[in-house]
């Protein structure tokens, strides 16, 4: 299956014509070349895909050692969660090559624009999901501007409630 628009892993969505995974800890790019290998074993999913075969249609006729492959493994595992979370993603076969062992779903033509996810499209009802203010408003806040912001209203409450006129 050409998975070349987009597609999920869980709870990451992978756009490969912007080198982009978004995931619940933001959107993380990738180099191209991580990208393909990706989208490689994206397509065979949990199918074992050789070594060879990843060096040989990611790299062509470029000379690159094992180093670049496993480097590329090591920033998709990154990427995916790092530590035990990004080898839920990958598995290494010992002495084969790797494997996607998760779900792939590829993302519906609808939603995908150029790589990117477009507004959802409204239904019967007319309610085309969360509205852009919403959705805004769901994005956490940093800490550094929270904290400002808190100075701010308690300063203003106490100039409020202070006393006048002595």
């Amino acid at each position: 299956m050409p998975l070349s628009a987009g597609f999920q892993l869980e709870k990451h969505t992978v756009f490969p014509t912007r080198n982009t995974i978004s995931g619940p800890d933001g959107d993380k790019r990738l180099e191209p070349k991580s990208m393909q290998v990706l989208q490689l074993l994206a397509e065979r999913s949990g199918e074992v895909v050789t070594r060879g075969e990843l060096l040989e249609r990611v790299w062509k006729n470029t000379y690159s050692g094992d180093e670049a492959l496993s480097r590329s493994i090591s920033l998709l595992r990154s990427a995916l969660g790092g530590g035990e979370a990004g080898r839920k993603y990958i598995h290494t076969v010992p002495k084969t090559g790797y494997m996607l062992s998760v779900p792939v779903t590829e993302l519906p033509s609808r939603l995908i624009e150029e790589g990117t996810l477009r507004m959802p499209v409204p239904n019967e009802e007319g309610s085309a999901g969360r509205s852009p203010v919403a959705a805004a408003l769901m994005r956490p806040f940093p800490i550094a501007a929270s904290v400002r912001l808190m100075k701010w209203i308690y300063f203003l409450i106490g100039r409020w409630t202070m006393p006048r006129g002595r």
